[in-house]
């Protein structure tokens, strides 16, 4: 009879010590909420068509190609220097280039590919195509990229 009662004692005290860390567990989950899915397309704005008969997405897959193109460009060996550059340099660098051979492909903007130099020279178009500086062109899908100054 004692042992059957050490027995359950025993067994209390285990529940007792599950039940505690069940309890911990409530409170950590008590502090996540979650929410269903709702469908915002009414806060999606309308798709921007750029001039020269673009669109953003197809500015991006155009960032998409050149990435990858650039993965199969990369040194075996390489070797870490910083080297910052300016959005503003950068277009001062496609105008020149521009006025000086007219109708340039985008991937001719490139010298050398680093993450910086492209980050820098997409931004760069993106911006003079919002300020009408040039317009960009674009025969087919996946196609090359054609940048043209606007005359004013």
């Amino acid at each position: 009879m004692e042992e059957d009662l050490k027995n359950k004692l025993i067994e209390y005290e285990r529940y007792q010590n599950v039940t505690s860390v069940f309890k911990e567990l409530e409170e950590k989950r008590s502090e996540f909420f979650t929410k269903l899915p709702e469908n915002l397309n009414e806060f999606i704005d309308k798709k921007e068509v750029l001039e020269g008969n673009m669109d953003v997405e197809l500015l991006k897959n155009a960032m998409l190609e050149l990435n990858k193109r650039m993965s199969y460009q990369k040194p075996i060996n390489t070797r870490i220097t910083r080297k910052e550059i300016s959005v503003e340099e950068r277009k001062e660098y496609i105008r020149e280039y521009i006025s000086k051979r007219g109708n340039v492909k985008f991937t001719d903007l490139f010298e050398e590919y680093s993450k910086d130099l492209v980050v820098a020279t997409f931004l760069s178009i993106l911006d003079m195509c919002k300020q009408r500086e040039i317009t960009l062109k674009q025969d087919s899908n996946f196609g090359e990229i054609y940048i043209e100054r606007v005359n004013v």
